[in-house]
């Protein structure tokens, strides 16, 4: 799980550098007339929009997680606690056995 969340927020960081390089390369190319500036402008609000999906998208993804992470927890503790008294009941049987031998007389034949 961590490795998915790990691989998405580099994804993510990925495409933002990708969409800065755009910006730069567009602002370069484009001659800088006002109708140029306002395809720019349109672009650029189109990228951030479809990058504004994109991070809703992996923000749901990680909370997902999270919740996943938390729900695995309580499966995890709920399981300790009952190999716990498991184990607790399994020792308080050996020690009435421990102490019934010890209290036991000795069979000597003779």
């Amino acid at each position: 799980m961590m490795l998915v969340l790990l691989l998405l927020v580099l994804l993510l960081v990925l495409l933002l550098m990708l969409m800065l390089l755009l910006l730069v390369l567009m602002r370069s190319l484009l001659p800088t007339s006002g109708g140029a500036e306002a395809t720019a402008a349109l672009l650029r609000d189109v990228m951030q929009q479809s990058f504004g999906a994109f991070e809703q998208r992996v923000n749901g993804q990680m909370q997902n997680m999270h919740l996943e992470l938390v729900r695995q927890f309580h499966i995890q503790q709920a399981s300790f606690e009952s190999s716990l008294r498991i184990n607790a009941e399994q020792t308080r049987q050996v020690k009435k056995r421990s102490i019934a031998y010890k209290d036991a007389p000795l069979c000597v034949d003779s």
